[in-house]
């Protein structure tokens, strides 16, 4: 933490017989307070998520309640297209998609049945889903590289209400390293019904991460030969 040091000059009073130096200055040291810690906190369908929004984030709730959205005030480019991450929390319910009775990772099912699905991904590049352990928790990852433009990690982790929290991170593709930079900031002090889940676990994911190749759509030949 920076520290703002003030300190006022000492004059030095001298006479013929000997040099006698003034009462010493005031030498103040600030130390200025921390900035108080700004958690969000929301309901989504019965599950209590609170999400500590850092410093340029702002945090809100969609007019349909479904979601938290975290959004970085980045600014604009040349183009006048915002920058930045914007983040999407939500709480799937398993409904028929899964039997959480017959497999051993539930966010792992959902996120194969979602990646492998046009209407979820549409024509975009997915790589195929991957497990992983969330504090103790069954969970699960995939990257989406958009044929619009925009790379999205999804990352879902089973709750003990047989829920799924789900994190869509996305970011402009000429920023999507920043994820796997922001995962700790953005992931690491989630709060799901009052417990805190530990974000130390998102740093076993691999770093960088790989998001798939996005193939340039050719263009059909007219009859003109263009």
């Amino acid at each position: 933490m920076n520290k703002l040091f003030i300190i006022l000059p000492i004059w030095l009073l001298t006479t013929a017989c000997n040099t006698v130096p003034a009462t010493p200055g005031l030498t103040e040291e600030y130390t200025p307070e921390p900035a108080p810690e700004n958690w969000f906190h929301g309901e989504i369908k019965g599950v209590a998520v609170d999400v500590l929004v850092p410093l340029n984030w702002e945090a809100t709730i969609p007019e349909d309640g479904e979601a938290i959205t975290l959004v970085e005030h980045a600014g604009l480019n040349e183009n006048g297209t915002a920058e930045g991450i914007l983040v999407s929390v939500f709480v799937h319910e398993l409904d028929d998609m899964v039997d959480v009775e017959t497999v051993d990772n539930p966010a792992l099912a959902v996120l194969n049945y979602v990646a492998h699905n046009p209407d979820y991904v549409n024509d975009s590049p997915v790589s195929e889903p991957a497990a992983f352990t969330w504090d103790g928790h069954h969970a699960a990852y995939y990257l989406r590289s958009g044929v619009d433009g925009i790379y999205v990690m999804v990352l879902a982790v089973m709750l003990p209400t047989e829920q799924l929290l789900v994190c869509n991170i996305a970011t402009p593709a000429r920023e999507s390293q920043r994820i796997r930079e922001s995962l700790p900031l953005l992931l690491g002090n989630l709060k799901i019904n009052g417990a805190l889940l530990d974000g130390a676990h998102l740093d076993d994911l691999p770093n960088p991460l790989n998001f798939p190749d996005v193939v340039p759509e050719i263009p059909e030949a007219t009859d003109d030969g263009w």
